[in-house]
């Protein structure tokens, strides 16, 4: 099988709260584009890969891998980054959106 995508799923460590915040970076191996944003929880973001691209199962072309972050290396590495949503499709129409829009953008230079 070959890989079409990586899909780099981060957690932080409990915060004082108790809480955690999940973020993740795409990246399209074909075109290198990338996509960074933050999300809700795991499963949210994995279930973007849920009827991928009209498929009509999970992707299963798609390499995830998951890492925990300190909570400020966590902070360091996505601050300034878009939240994606909360629900598997939303983050899937932000990640496509992405990926059309950086698409256009290698187009236009």
């Amino acid at each position: 099988m070959r890989w079409t995508a990586t899909l780099e799923i981060m957690n932080s460590r409990s915060d004082m709260y108790g809480n955690r915040y999940w973020a993740f970076r795409y990246t399209d191996h074909e075109t290198g584009a990338v996509v960074e944003a933050l999300g809700d929880h795991e499963s949210n973001i994995h279930m973007m890969l849920l009827r991928w691209d009209g498929a009509e199962d999970w992707c299963r072309t798609v390499l995830e891998t998951r890492e925990e972050r300190p909570i400020r290396q966590f902070n360091q590495i996505t601050k300034g980054w878009k939240y994606a949503g909360c629900q598997g499709e939303d983050i899937q129409a932000f990640v496509l959106a992405g990926l059309k829009s950086d698409k256009a953008s290698r187009g236009a230079s």
